[in-house]
């Protein structure tokens, strides 16, 4: 937890950091204005104006001070307009000094006011005498309310934030004692909804694979004989539903990690399996397009491996998976393809890759006894599948009424809790 509190901290700070706001303003100020090449942000300090950011032309080092009387920017404050100068270098009213640093001719200078009171100035320069016309510079008197703004209040609110996170005991909110993590959240989710969510379960996600992921193993049997045909690795998580850890995984930049860990985890168990027996691993298109996939499955016999292609992710690049595809097939892999029938990412995939499995998703084999439509469905499937000289797998079968229908529609193996529950390797073996 104590990590956890790290990260959100830095998270927290990081959006509130006000240096990064300035550059971000500085950077598209000189794209917002064709001739710019640089701009730079000037704040007030009493009689004095300190460079804070600049980039480009303006790239005077950060700190630099320089009398508000004297300058054009120090000009542009006093009238409350933008100041232009068509060649600074030969403008009396331009600071010496300023001009020599940055090297430039034309200059146009935004007064910023928060409140009704001056808090600085946006330069943008050109080497180009003349470069800057009313006309040009005009959207950025039009943004200069939302600049100031948005820099008076990201150093207000760096000011609070740092105030909430340095307090050691927890604060006191209306008469409420709160933790110091909890408010570390609180302020984070406001800044950037799901900040310290998104942290904190990219920490359980790296914690589980740090340690290690616990596998489990459910059969896959002839309907008819119950005889033993393979068995299908399943991750199982501390918490919460499998499908949903590996979402948050790709969301978080660690999917494929997550994928080749449990898959790594599945073979090293294959030797406790039955050796007439097949493994099938579960992999999304993504983690299959790797060139590091036959080097994943190491000295394993590939016709021992069945390779699922999920279909929550979207496949970006059929031609590219395709390839690749055949490449593992070619190997000695077969591919199934997993959850038929529940979206319309599977039948793409089918009819794009046309596998050596079709395999039934559990909600169209859930109640197919009592349900015609499933039934028809599950027909065409298997139609389907037989023009293409693939194998029809149902998954979910729990009661015998489900397990008599598949055998009826011609489907001849299958999985689920009625034929086998899954069980860590030990325990088949």
């Amino acid at each position: 937890m104590e990590q956890s509190a790290t990260s959100i901290e830095q998270a927290i700070r990081n959006a509130t950091d006000p240096a990064s706001l300035l550059r971000r303003i500085v950077e598209e100020a000189t794209r917002l204005i064709p001739a710019a090449e640089g701009a730079a942000l000037l704040l007030l300090d009493g009689d004095e104006f300190t460079w804070v950011c600049a980039g480009g032309l303006l790239s005077i080092p950060a700190g630099m001070r320089m009398p508000v009387a004297g300058s054009l920017a120090g000009l542009a404050i006093e009238q409350g307009r933008t100041v232009f100068s068509e060649d600074a270098r030969h403008d009396r009213r331009a600071n010496t000094r300023a001009v020599e640093l940055s090297g430039t001719a034309a200059t146009a200078s935004v007064p910023l006011y928060y409140e009704s009171r001056p808090i600085g100035c946006l330069t943008i320069g050109s080497p180009y005498p003349g470069a800057f016309s009313h006309e040009r510079v005009e959207v950025l008197n039009t943004l200069a309310e939302f600049i100031s703004t948005a820099i008076a209040t990201v150093i207000k609110m760096n000011r609070i934030t740092a105030q909430l996170l340095e307090i050691d005991d927890g604060p006191l909110l209306n008469g409420l004692r709160a933790e110091p993590a909890s408010v570390a959240h609180f302020v984070a989710n406001v800044l950037h909804p799901g900040t310290g969510s998104d942290i904190v379960r990219r920490q359980q996600i790296e914690r589980v694979l740090e340690e290690g992921i616990t596998t489990c193993f459910q059969p896959i049997v002839e309907l008819s004989s119950r005889h033993l045909l393979g068995f299908e690795a399943l991750a199982r998580f501390p918490s919460g539903q499998t499908v949903d850890w590996f979402a948050d995984a790709h969301r978080l930049g660690l999917g494929t990690a997550l994928e080749e860990a449990t898959c790594r985890r599945a073979l090293s168990c294959i030797g406790l399996l039955p050796p007439e027996c097949y493994l099938a691993v579960n992999l999304s298109p993504i983690a299959l397009s790797r060139k590091g996939v036959p080097e994943l499955f190491g000295q394993v016999d590939p016709n021992r491996i069945v390779l699922e292609l999920t279909e929550h992710l979207r496949v970006e690049d059929y031609p590219s998976l395709r390839r690749r595809v055949s490449e593992l097939r070619r190997q000695g892999f077969r591919l199934a393809i997993d959850d038929t029938g529940a979206g319309f990412a599977s039948l793409s995939h089918i009819i794009r890759l046309e596998p050596d499995i079709i395999k039934l998703d559990l909600d169209l084999t859930r109640g197919i006894d009592l349900d015609p439509v499933r039934r028809s469905l599950a027909t065409a499937l298997m139609t389907f599948a037989a023009d293409i000289d693939a194998l029809v797998i149902a998954e979910g079968i729990e009661t015998e009424g489900e397990l008599a229908t598949l055998l009826e529609l011609g489907i001849g193996v299958g999985q689920g809790y009625l034929l086998g529950r899954p069980e860590p390797a030990a325990q088949l073996a």
